[in-house]
């Protein structure tokens, strides 16, 4: 079945796009979810009396994720965590702790967008956020731990 997509979609298309798919996943996913609509001749010609409009939503899409990439730049995430004598976390630092103090400092990123390794160690990672399409950013975090720390004698 072919279908036109309303918004972009991870591995399928982005706005626009005539793409074709299996019926079950139009029929029980992307059109009830206002995903996508069916490719008929109708639609077909509502979209590309909607190109123009389509592109110029496309290019301020890629201005407003090139200034919010260059924001990202600057930012700098902390977290204490419980570690073991080696420096390893008990548990991780998950993307939705990421999305969260990303929030709480004013970005409103969805945490299927951001990119992370495993991170486990005390450490300074970079984590990559999926802004649009092919636009990336980065952010810094820093793992510590909230241990005090042991000092031995020798």
């Amino acid at each position: 079945m072919k279908v036109i997509l309303k918004q972009e979609i991870d591995g399928l298309g982005t706005i626009g796009d005539i793409v074709k798919v299996r019926d079950g996943y139009a029929r029980n996913y992307l059109v009830p979810q206002q995903f996508a609509i069916i490719a008929t001749e109708k639609n077909l010609k509502t979209v590309e009396g909607e190109k123009k409009r389509l592109a110029k939503l496309r290019a301020n899409s890629v201005a407003l994720a090139e200034s919010l990439k260059s924001q990202l730049e600057k930012v700098v995430l902390h977290f204490e965590m419980n570690t073991g004598e080696d420096g390893k976390l008990f548990g991780s630092v998950t993307t939705a702790a990421v999305a969260e103090q990303l929030d709480s400092k004013g970005f409103k990123i969805d945490r299927r967008k951001i990119n992370l390794d495993h991170i486990n160690k005390v450490g300074e990672y970079t984590v990559e956020i999926k802004l649009f399409q092919d636009i990336v950013g980065e952010i810094k975090v820093i793992v510590e731990s909230n241990q005090p720390k042991v000092e031995t004698e020798a």
